[in-house]
């Protein structure tokens, strides 16, 4: 390829960044007009691990100033780790609407490098690479991820998901000296958002499972092994924690899952990238959001297929490997309609439980925007660049319509989104209920309680997410039952309690806050109540910073100066 073409490529790929980006060149928000999508709930948590960075935590595991102080154990369930870059702006004194504006900004980059770097590799082909990476990029659900819902965690799963296939393929390709690209891949997952990385673990089973043979062979075990085994110890300081929380406190799915399903018509819905609705659970289903990957994607499928009739020929030795990606893709977007024989599934023992974890049938579209841009990238090619004299007019025409096709959605948002300043922003963050104990309320502000009436103590704090005093006395009135205090703080497993520096029992209370068990014969002292790692998550943060340290120092660093290297003497 000629620099030429390169120099066209590269600014074909920043144009797709540019013009995802174009709603995020300001200083303020620009989100729905009213609270019911996520922006509000993700920009809560940047500046809420602001907070916990500026309190000295880290990891962070707690918001500690939300609920009144209680705090909200969200990191523990929702990793964040990503987030931090927006939360060190703010640190830095940018403010919170253009630190998310700037982080967005960043997430465009890296899912255009990450497309087009996994997209070229799986296509074998530079210029497919670039059509694929556009759709991706800007196809309607992404960006309706990124603009009307908010949705910051798929958003960001959505950036590594390309490189999960491409790692995948390299493994079915016999390149297992790139095994490590999946175990990177699947940590970019599972630390952007856990539904979508069991959507996509699922998919990487389903995926060896019929390639096996390519899978059952010792060199391709040994990679999986070690794919998994790098993926465990990159990840083991947040998953040992998020086990612990999910075993003592499940979250569970949406009972109205069943009725999120698109109608085949909402498939090709152009010009409905409403703001002012919400899907909601439990509740009505509205058509207040489009459902669809991308009318463009659609239009491209229906290209393929023309032209494996057409190029029937040319097209005969990878009509196999071209069927590989597309009918994922036609699969994923039938899991999306209500044309899913859900009622048939919901018999099946296992599936029936399974799916409604997933909250909403449309989050299915994240399979179908990562097939079906591969799958119409080969269909506008076979039928417009293949044949034509010059390929590189033919791939700007064709970036053109891609980039048209996500203006109409941009432009849509932007003639209904609201406007948000800086201190709006701070304002209008909220938490969801979600990890929260059923019965969860406040006690009085400022206090304590007791099932014991003669319970008296002084010196009483609650800062930080610590709760600190001094018991002067305690006068138990019955013998045969335990004495107890419940603090000002929503319980996790992880809250430790101290009396004059001795561990005391630790619970939860009927209303959901930390309930600390005193010792018989309890004498008073100070007591403290904190939120600490146990040993056992202290080694795996120790394990997995040095694992990260040493991956980055044997891996990541010396591969981008080759690439560097490599760039410049071309």
């Amino acid at each position: 390829m000629s620099r030429k073409e390169k120099a066209n490529i590269s600014g074909i790929l920043l144009l797709f960044a540019l013009l995802a980006s174009l709603p995020l060149l300001r200083n303020t928000l620009l989100s729905a007009p009213v609270l019911t999508h996520d922006t509000f709930f993700h920009t809560q948590r940047i500046w809420s691990l602001k907070n916990a960075l500026l309190e000295g935590q880290f990891p962070v595991r707690i918001y500690t100033e939300i609920y009144n102080g209680y705090g909200y154990g969200a990191p523990l369930y929702y990793p964040d780790i990503l987030l931090y870059i927006p939360a060190v702006l703010c640190i830095l004194g940018v403010p919170l609407a253009t630190s998310y504006n700037i982080f967005m900004i960043l997430a465009n980059v890296a899912t255009v490098g990450i497309a087009y770097y996994s997209y070229s590799y799986i296509i074998k082909s530079k210029i497919m690479g670039v059509i694929a990476t556009g759709l991706y990029t800007l196809s309607t659900y992404r960006l309706l991820d990124m603009y009307t819902r908010g949705a910051v965690g798929e958003l960001l799963a959505l950036v590594f998901a390309p490189l999960v296939l491409c790692g995948l393929i390299m493994l079915k390709r016999g390149d297992y000296h790139k095994w490590w690209v999946v175990a990177l891949a699947y940590t970019g997952v599972v630390q952007s958002h856990i539904l979508s990385f069991v959507m996509l673990a699922g998919m990487g089973v389903l995926y060896a499972v019929f390639h096996w043979k390519r899978f059952l062979n010792g060199k391709a075990i040994l990679s999986v092994v070690k794919a998994g085994g790098l993926w465990l110890l990159l990840n083991a300081w947040f998953l040992l924690p998020f086990l612990k929380a999910m075993k003592e406190l499940p979250v569970w799915g949406n009972p109205s899952f069943w009725k999120t399903g698109a109608s085949p018509v909402q498939l090709f819905d152009l010009f409905l990238p409403s703001v002012i609705g919400t899907e909601v659970f439990g509740g009505d289903i509205t058509k207040s959001i489009p459902k669809t990957p991308g009318v463009l994607l659609l239009i491209g499928l229906s290209m393929l297929l023309v032209a494996l009739v057409v190029h029937r020929n040319q097209l005969k030795e990878v009509k196999w490997r071209i069927l590989g990606y597309t009918l994922p893709g036609i699969l994923a977007v039938l899991m999306v309609t209500n044309l899913f024989p859900g009622g048939i599934v919901q018999k099946i023992p296992g599936l029936r439980g399974l799916f409604p974890k997933f909250q909403f049938m449309w989050r299915f579209n994240v399979l179908a925007i990562l097939f079906l841009s591969i799958a119409a990238a080969y269909g506008f090619y076979y039928l417009f660049v293949a044949g034509a004299a010059h390929k590189q007019r033919w791939l700007v025409v064709i970036s053109g319509v891609t980039i048209a096709f996500g203006l109409i959605y941009i432009s849509q948002f932007m003639k209904q989104a609201s406007e948000f300043t800086n201190e709006e922003v701070v304002q209008y963050g909220y938490m969801d209920m979600l990890y929260l104990r059923p019965g969860f309320s406040y006690l009085t502000e400022g206090q304590i309680e007791s099932n014991e009436k003669n319970i008296q103590y002084s010196a009483y704090v609650h800062e930080k997410g610590r709760v600190s005093c001094q018991i002067d006395s305690v006068t138990p009135v019955s013998k045969e039952q335990d004495i107890y205090i419940d603090v000002p703080l929503t319980y996790y497993t992880g809250y430790q309690a101290r009396l004059d520096g001795q561990p005391v029992a630790v619970t939860y209370s009927e209303k959901g806050v930390v309930r600390v068990y005193l010792p018989e014969g309890c004498p008073g002292g100070k007591l403290e109540v904190f939120y600490e790692d146990g040993l056992v998550v202290k080694l795996a943060n120790v394990m997995s910073l040095l694992t990260w340290m040493g991956f980055l120092a044997v891996r990541i660093i010396p591969g981008i100066r080759k690439r560097i290297t490599k760039e410049a003497q071309t």
